[in-house]
């Protein structure tokens, strides 16, 4: 798996003085060394966050042990609420077709972690190629849309509902997150 990470890019408002320093321009040069090495994961950071913020992989949908032990480990050294990014859903939804043909395996050794965490838990993921928001205890689980075709939210077979694709901003502020999902 190869991760590259982005940081601290101080990409000011167009005009904005950034010490002759072209960041537009250097941000550019970045990308197109990144496509060139054809990353699994892009993570652009900066230098605070007002949260703490958790990726996983579930490329085999499932959670393997090793990375059960090392969120088991985190979480022990956080406090207050944090974000978790994470491809499929770790709770089921309410979507048919993926909730009964597609769901994360294995689930209950993840939620048993997650949920014993004394703050509140926002979790991003995808795979479901549906806008959905479910709360279960502590966890705020938030599906973004595909950017390929959505899926019909209420079919029991699989159906395509429509092929707008989208994507979710984040705004992770001091005191709340804001998620929305904009639509193409």
């Amino acid at each position: 798996m190869r991760v590259i990470q982005i940081t601290d890019l101080h990409i000011g408002k167009e005009g904005e003085d950034t010490y002759f320093v072209d960041v537009r321009e250097n941000f550019r040069r970045i990308i197109t060394a990144v496509q060139e090495r054809r990353p699994d994961y892009l993570v652009l950071s900066r230098s605070w966050m007002s949260k703490p913020v958790l990726f996983m992989d579930t490329a085999k949908y499932k959670v393997e042990d090793p990375q059960l032990n090392w969120l088991q480990a985190q979480l022990q050294t956080l406090q207050g609420d944090l974000a978790l990014f994470i491809h499929h859903p770790p709770i089921l939804v309410g979507t048919p077709f993926m909730d009964n043909n597609h769901p994360l395996i294995d689930r209950d050794p993840l939620l048993d972690i997650l949920c014993a965490y004394p703050g509140n838990i926002d979790i991003f993921c995808g795979h479901y190629h549906v806008d959905r928001t479910v709360r279960w205890k502590n966890l705020l689980v938030h599906v973004t849309p595909s950017c390929f075709f959505q899926i019909d939210s209420h079919a029991e077979d699989f159906k395509v509902d429509h092929y707008r694709i989208a994507f979710r901003e984040i705004s992770f502020l001091p005191e709340l997150t804001i998620s929305a999902v904009h639509y193409l």
